[in-house]
Parts: C-alpha cells; structure tokens; sequence
C-alpha cells in the first residue's frame, strides 16, 4: 500500500498526552485520519480550525503546538495551498522557536521559498540562516553540499537589497525589490530571533512594507518588533507607528484607539507622547472637525 507523506507525518506526530486521555487532543486526531484518508476541504478547514483552537488554549505546548502547525503546514502544502503553509511555519517559528521541531520547520519555510513560491533568493537566505542557527544539525551537510548552489554573505545581500528599494530613476519605490528585501529580514528574523541586528531588520522591513502600502504586513511587522523585542530602543516607535497605520491607512480606529491608549500608559514621555494624543483626541474626526477644533483652542 502507497504511504503519503502526510501519512508517514501523522505516524511521526508527538502528543503532548494520549488523545484518549484529552477530548480535544482526540478531536482532532479523529479528525486528521479522515483527512488523511482524503476528506473534503471543508474538513481540512475544520482541522485547521482545531489546531488554532488548541494553540491558542495551549500557548504553553510548546512541542505540541509546533508539530500541530507543522502538520497544518504539510496539509496545506498537499494542497498547493503554499501561501497558507508558509504562514503556518512562520507561526511556528516565531512562536515556538525552542521546539525541537523548529531546524525541520526551517527548511521546510525554505524549500517552499526555494522551489514553490518562485522567491529562490529568500529560500537560500532560510537555508544560509539555518546553517547560521543549526551548524551541528544533522541536515547541515546535506544543505551545505547539496542544496545551496553558490555562497551568499547574508550581511551583504541585505545591504544590496536595502539600497535597491528606492528606483531614483523612476522616483518611485520598487515593489519587487521591496517584497524581496522584506522577505529575507523576516526570513532572517525567524531563524535568528536572538541576533542583535534582528529587531532592526524586523522594524526596517515594517517601515518598508508602508513604503509599497502593504499595511497589513507592515502592522504585522510592527507588532512583532514590539512584542518579541521590548528592550529595544525603537519598540515604542514600533508601537505608534502600529496604532499610526492602523488610523490613517487602514481606518480601523478601534484598533487605533487601544494601541495609542496602550502607547501613552506605556511610554507618557516619549517623543511620540503629544503626537499620540492628538491622534487619539481627533480619532474618526473629519479634517473640517479637527480644524473646527483647532481653532478653539
């Protein structure tokens, strides 16, 4: 009988306690067998659902939340869904980088970049960044001797690419360049989350993800820095400008309204302080209201 890869990763899986034992933990092993037997999509979606219910139950489960979205990922990937697998492994590896699974989740967010994204310059950052992070692991070698086709010095690829953002012949910012610059910091700050260039490669990428007005990565990025980084010196910035994008590109100002409210509890003396407040003050307001206002005073 022809055993899938999927098959072959669901008799691998690791459980945190037996599915006998844990409603939710049989839930969605009934669940994957059906699957794995070829159900429809809207049982896929169900599992999906299931695995981000437990994670978000279970921040804790460290090994198991790791394995549950590198099988989401995997499902996906069958799929072709390969913007959904990506996702997942990036949630596994920025939130459960010290799970044993995370070198296996590494090259598999690299391998996708690489072979099905049709991104080959990120995939060989994630594969560099892996030796970088995992130089003793036991597919070191076979990365290094196989699967990189030339040497790339990380440092200098990121400086190419960060000069390239900005078309001065065209005056205009360059959108491949961009995403391509955006990808490689974040591939960056998946594999090396305890590097100290990381937090500044995370809050450029989300500075340039505004540049090219894709807010929703940029906010994204923001939070990142912000919530992974708290001692860094740009983590209130990177919290105003969340609240700032959130307000006047995306026009969602109840979320804007909670993060300047967070930022002026946490930072009242910052240098944003006074800017957030008349943000927050003239939150929804017209400009003809805000004038009005101005005037008043």
């Amino acid at each position: 009988m022809r055993t899938t890869l999927l098959a072959t990763l669901l008799l691998l899986s690791l459980w945190a306690c037996t599915p006998d034992t844990d409603p939710e933990l049989k839930a969605i092993a009934d669940l994957e067998e059906k699957v794995e037997r070829g159900a429809s999509n809207d049982k896929i979606e169900e599992l999906m659902g299931l695995y981000e219910k437990y994670i978000a139950g279970h921040p804790e489960e460290v090994e198991q939340n790791a394995q549950f979205l590198h099988k989401a990922a995997f499902i996906q990937y069958s799929g072709h869904r390969y913007a959904s697998a990506v996702k997942y492994l990036k949630d596994a590896l920025r939130k459960f980088y010290q799970s044993a699974k995370t070198p296996e989740n590494a090259l598999f967010l690299a391998s996708i970049y690489k072979n099905q994204m049709n991104n080959p310059s990120v995939g060989d950052v994630g594969y560099y960044a892996f030796l970088e992070a995992f130089p003793n692991h036991e597919k070191a070698g076979f990365v290094r001797d196989s699967v990189l086709t030339h040497t790339i010095d990380l440092a200098a690829t990121i400086d190419s690419l960060r000069s390239r953002i900005y078309d001065e012949s065209a005056n205009r910012y360059n959108a491949e360049v961009s995403n391509e610059f955006i990808g490689t910091c974040e591939m960056y700050g998946l594999l090396l989350p305890n590097d100290e260039k990381t937090p500044d490669l995370l809050y450029e990428a989300a500075r340039t993800a505004g540049y090219i007005r894709s807010f929703p990565n940029a906010v994204e990025l923001y939070e990142w820095v912000y919530s992974a980084y708290p001692d860094y010196d740009k983590a209130s910035q990177a919290l105003f400008m969340m609240a700032f994008t959130y307000d006047n590109e995306m026009r969602n100002v109840d979320r804007a309204k909670v993060l300047y409210e967070e930022f002026l509890q946490k930072y009242p003396t910052d240098d944003f302080a006074d800017d957030a407040l008349v943000l927050l003050q003239n939150l929804g307001k017209s400009e003809e209201e805000i004038l009005k206002n101005l005037q008043k005073k």
